[in-house]
């Protein structure tokens, strides 16, 4: 298993989250940030305001900030994905 972040100084609004692995799985949470999530590989279970769906690799999913969701791995396959962070205050000026 893998998680590494990234943020650049110059860019302190955007945050790159990338995770790999068979064991990856995250309780209900949420983030104060708005965030962007691509899955390379694998797939995804992705509950989400009180419906679960199965995410494929190239989708996107878009979360609000401070909003409950969930995400696990479907399957023992390896499980990759990208997540980017974004400050609400930049987006809303």
């Amino acid at each position: 298993m893998a998680v590494s972040y990234y943020q650049d100084p110059e860019m302190p609004v955007f945050e790159l989250k990338t995770c790999s692995g068979e064991r990856l799985a995250f309780k209900k949470h949420y983030h104060e940030e708005f965030s962007l999530g691509l899955v390379e590989h694998g797939a995804s279970n992705f509950w989400h305001e009180g419906r679960q769906t199965e995410v494929q690799p190239a989708t996107l999913v878009l979360i609000p900030p401070q909003v409950l969701h969930a995400c696990n791995p479907s399957d023992e396959i390896s499980w990759r994905y990208k997540m980017l962070f974004v400050q609400p205050h930049w987006l809303h000026g």
